[in-house]
């Protein structure tokens, strides 16, 4: 039969789980070995754990046996789930529940399966460790250039080429100053993810100064 398992969840959740077992004419065991058949382990770490019920939300059991029959209880709202076998992944609650919860996403086709080969799938982590090798690029130029804000604004040259990263004793060419504007701009811009409004407030005012200077063009 299986050993039994109670994973604590919503009412909400043990619904949708119990309707979708019933469409597909299987048990929640069923589904929890399908998730482990068709998935690694590694899938469940891109779900969010659907989570226990709050304080307030309980389930009302009557004892139909013992010294206490026919009283009432309060418990949290399970799901009761045998398992004939062993998972892939561990049988706590959480990782359960998280599982469920992929087998419910499959369903509303939020998520999608996919064969590949080893070829593929060396294609993919290729891939992968490019963006990640990139993004940690983009964070290492971001922290060369954030600059620290001037205590009071922009008041000379020198604090221009400052903030623009731009040596004070060298006058910086039109082409210098356009091309570090664009770069910080867009990181610093308040629509940006590392958006600084005294930053960009302190690189308009770069901007000024330069054009005072002459070293842009109006």
């Amino acid at each position: 039969m299986g050993h039994p398992i109670a994973i604590a969840c919503t009412a909400a959740f043990r619904r949708q789980v119990l309707a979708l077992a019933e469409r597909r004419n299987v048990s929640v065991g069923d589904l929890l070995r399908a998730v482990a058949i068709l998935l690694p382990p590694q899938a469940l770490d891109e779900m969010t754990d659907p989570g226990e019920p709050p304080l307030f939300e309980r389930d009302t059991v009557v004892l139909k046996s013992g010294a206490h029959k026919g009283e009432t209880l309060k418990r949290k709202p399970r799901l009761q789930v045998r398992l004939k076998e062993n998972l892939s992944f561990d049988k706590d609650a959480a990782t359960l529940r998280k599982a469920l919860a992929l087998a419910l996403a499959l369903d509303k086709r939020e998520w999608a399966l996919s064969l590949e080969n080893t070829k593929q799938r060396a294609q993919r982590k290729t891939r992968h460790d490019k963006n990640e090798q990139r993004i940690a690029e983009l964070e290492r130029g971001i922290e060369r250039l954030a600059f620290r804000p001037l205590p009071s604004n922009c008041r000379t040259l020198e604090d221009a080429c400052y903030i623009f990263g731009l040596r004070a004793s060298v006058r910086p060419s039109e082409e210098q100053v356009r091309r570090r504007f664009r770069d910080l701009a867009s990181v610093f811009h308040p629509d940006a993810v590392k958006g600084d409004h005294e930053r960009m407030s302190q690189l308009n005012q770069a901007m000024l100064l330069f054009k005072d200077y002459n070293i842009l063009s109006s």
